[in-house]
């Protein structure tokens, strides 16, 4: 499955590693949204899920940084909206 991470929940920080949670939407049925830990998420990706950010017009993969958090290469994933 490939999913679009929209938005980011942080908790004690302002970095990567604060990540608590992620919204998420399934980037083949635009209609399927959910919340999930970023424990989850990277279970997800060692699964084999796909991951995504859009940083202007380009689609930027986000991924398990130290086997434990979700990052980007350049940081897109901090500039999401937070909820």
């Amino acid at each position: 499955m490939e999913v679009r991470i929209t938005h980011i929940h942080l908790s004690g920080g302002e970095t990567y590693r604060h990540i608590q949670s992620v919204r998420w939407q399934n980037a083949d049925n635009s209609s399927e949204w959910d919340t999930d830990s970023t424990a989850t998420m990277v279970s997800r990706l060692r699964r084999g899920w796909r991951m995504f950010v859009w940083s202007g017009w380009n689609k930027v993969e986000v991924t398990a940084a130290g086997g434990r958090y979700l990052s980007t290469e350049a940081g897109e994933l901090m500039k999401l909206p937070r909820f």
